[in-house]
């Protein structure tokens, strides 16, 4: 079933992982997730830009140094009335990798991905 993310996303972003076999590669037989976000990265900010499913559906990201999920800092939910979406984080440390994964309420968490700041 789909979990409730509305009010504790960080537990809707670890239900939804451990749900999601991580072996699993795109295009293979998970989920099929958004298409890849487009990252603007800074040395201590980065954005992406991803498409949500749905105006106003809620999304997160998700973000950490390494990629277990249950220790990942989730962004501020974002209910814009639109489907292209930004969120911009903030308070990153230079030349520093992090994984990071999109999340939308009743939808499959994007693929962890990574990206190095400046």
């Amino acid at each position: 079933g789909l979990v409730s993310i509305a009010t504790e996303p960080l537990t809707g972003f670890v239900k939804v992982a451990q749900a999601v076999n991580t072996n699993t590669r795109p295009g293979k037989n998970g989920p099929k997730s958004a298409s890849l976000p487009a990252l603007s990265i800074g040395t201590t900010t980065a954005s992406i830009a991803f498409p949500a499913p749905d105006s106003g559906t809620a999304c997160y990201v998700g973000r950490g140094l390494t990629s277990d999920v249950t220790t990942w800092t989730i962004s501020a939910a974002d209910t814009t009335a639109s489907k292209e979406r930004t969120i911009a984080l903030s308070g990153l440390s230079a030349a520093t990798r992090y994984f990071y994964a999109v999340m939308c309420s009743g939808t499959a968490t994007s693929a962890t991905s990574s990206f190095t700041t400046q």
